[in-house]
């Protein structure tokens, strides 16, 4: 299971620039995107868009921003968006903390709802690990569970971590209460951690699930342990951790093609780009406008704090 997403885009740290977001990425094209607070430099700050940051939101179709930072974004910005059509949602949430799994839940409604006019956005600081928690919660409530039936093996720390961007067993937790489904205790070894030193068990990383490989840590080794990683089986290659080896240890990559002929080759980390995202689907027609001033349908759900959405 441990990297299926079901059509999703795993979550790359320092992606691409949209406006005055960086750190900007797609999710699900034309539904739901991520990225940092409105020009951030380091830590939760008041933070604003200009009229050009809204028209370059407005030119991918974002309907919808969720902020999921600590501090607010200033009134001027928010009267751009509402102007413009933009609804705008705050979740107010510390760095590296969880947030409730209510409002997961509420900003799961919302996404769904603001779909039906373009995509979301959703950022919190830098865009990791608050934003992780919510796309992670969307994904789980609204996304895989009628995909993938049972969702509690995704609902761990490291797929996690790896697939979104969730940073800590606190903010893994809320997604779980979110899904309606029990809170991990942290004891004993999790999908990504190493048994504790001295031990004498073995462990198999998530990405080497499947592939009948193993991995001795060196704390639980004797001398002469070795580790045939998954891309170098059948290749007879193999490698010796230097931590666990005498001296003189090395490793030899599998031999690269002959490019006598005139063959071309392309490194395997050359074959990924993430491109340019398919063209966007057209804007369906808009939704009933509500006072920016008011709460909007009583069923949404908005977060009870100084800023509401306007649709």
């Amino acid at each position: 299971m441990a990297g299926n997403l079901y059509g999703l885009k795993k979550y790359i740290r320092s992606a691409g620039k949209l406006a005055c977001c960086g750190n900007f990425q797609y999710v699900l094209d034309g539904k739901l995107a991520r990225g940092s607070q409105p020009n951030y430099m380091s830590g939760d700050k008041e933070h604003s868009v200009t009229e050009i940051d809204v028209q370059q939101f407005k030119q991918q179709r974002i309907g919808c921003i969720i902020s999921a930072n600590h501090c607010r974004m200033d009134d001027n910005g928010k009267r751009r968006l509402g102007k413009a059509g933009i609804g705008f949602f705050h979740f107010k949430v510390v760095d590296f903390a969880a947030p409730a799994p209510a409002q997961l839940q509420k900003a799961a409604n919302v996404i769904e709802l603001f779909s039906r006019r373009g995509a979301t956005l959703v950022y919190c600081g830098f865009g990791q690990g608050r934003t992780g928690s919510f796309i992670a919660a969307w994904a789980m409530l609204r996304y895989m569970k009628s995909l993938a039936g049972d969702i509690d093996e995704m609902c761990r720390e490291s797929f996690l971590k790896s697939n979104f961007g969730v940073e800590n067993l606190k903010q893994t937790n809320a997604v779980r209460e979110a899904a309606g489904l029990p809170a991990l205790t942290g004891t004993g070894p999790t999908p990504g951690s190493l048994p504790p030193p001295g031990s004498s068990a073995s462990w198999t990383p998530p990405a080497m699930a499947g592939s009948g490989a193993s991995w001795t840590p060196p704390a639980m080794a004797g001398s002469g342990a070795s580790w045939t990683p998954p891309a170098m089986a059948g290749s007879g290659a193999s490698w010796t951790p230097p931590a666990m080896a005498g001296s003189g240890a090395s490793w030899t990559p599998p031999p690269l093609p002959d490019l006598s002929s005139g063959d071309s080759w392309t490194p395997p980390a050359a074959m990924f780009s993430t491109g340019s995202a398919p063209p966007l689907p057209p804007s369906p027609a808009p939704l009933p406008k509500v006072p920016a001033s008011g709460r909007g349908p009583s069923g949404l759900g908005f977060p009870d704090d100084d800023n509401f959405g306007m649709l």
